[in-house]
């Protein structure tokens, strides 16, 4: 992409002028795949702002580094709270959550590789909800909720509007509801998917692509 455009360089410009630094040298080795509705850019630009911060002992307050990480994009400040969150507002507006009930469970994490833009599918949940679709009603205490009660309560509302052009997004799904997942979700816009074990079976990855990007993550 286009260097200027990177979350990272716009951070280090304002930052720069701002504290009068002196120049640096930036490498950033990307793992997590673009369009993958995993924060991948969203979470380099808020810790670049740490880092940062650390680095020249700048002792930017909190409240600073969430605004200038607001700037960057609206899911940029939970990076930086960087932990399970409620996050209202434009993304801004966080609160913490405890969720005991992930405590020893494995994480199953599928990308297939279908690059899905964040504007096209915000565009595309405004054509809907002016129609005749309707968003989910306000976020549940999943807090409070075993995690066989999720499955029927915590809805992405992109999942519909991305599986109908995408329909090996939605197989992804079922698959893991297939091997036991007590909780299945697209990431945020997609394409990934997730599933949450006890135990994820040891022949799991045969069930999908090889060339796609299967993790499990404890």
């Amino acid at each position: 992409g286009n260097t200027e455009d990177n979350l990272c360089v716009r951070i280090w410009k304002k930052l720069s002028a701002a504290y009068e630094l002196p120049a640096v040298a930036i490498h950033l080795h990307k793992n997590i795949p673009m369009g993958a509705g995993l924060g991948g850019g969203s979470s380099d630009g808020a810790f670049f702002i740490r880092l940062i911060d650390q680095l020249f002992e700048l002792s930017i307050p909190e409240s600073k580094q969430q605004e200038l990480a607001l700037e960057l994009g609206s899911d940029c400040p939970f990076f930086l709270l960087n932990r399970p969150a409620l996050a209202r507002g434009r993304g801004e507006i966080l609160r913490p959550l405890e969720l005991p009930q992930l405590k020893g469970k494995t994480i199953a994490l599928i990308n297939p590789g279908v690059h899905i833009g964040t504007a096209w599918a915000f565009n595309e949940l405004a054509l809907a909800n002016s129609d005749s679709y309707r968003a989910s009603d306000d976020f549940p205490p999943i807090q409070q909720l075993s995690l066989t009660e999720w499955k029927d309560r915590l809805i992405n509302d992109f999942e519909s509007l991305v599986f109908n052009a995408y329909p090996e997004i939605a197989t992804i799904k079922e698959k893991l509801y297939s091997m036991g997942a007590y909780y299945a979700s697209m990431t945020g816009t997609g394409s990934t998917v997730f599933g949450i074990f006890d135990q994820l079976p040891a022949d799991w990855k045969s069930a999908f692509p090889a060339s796609w990007q299967l993790i499990e993550s404890k």
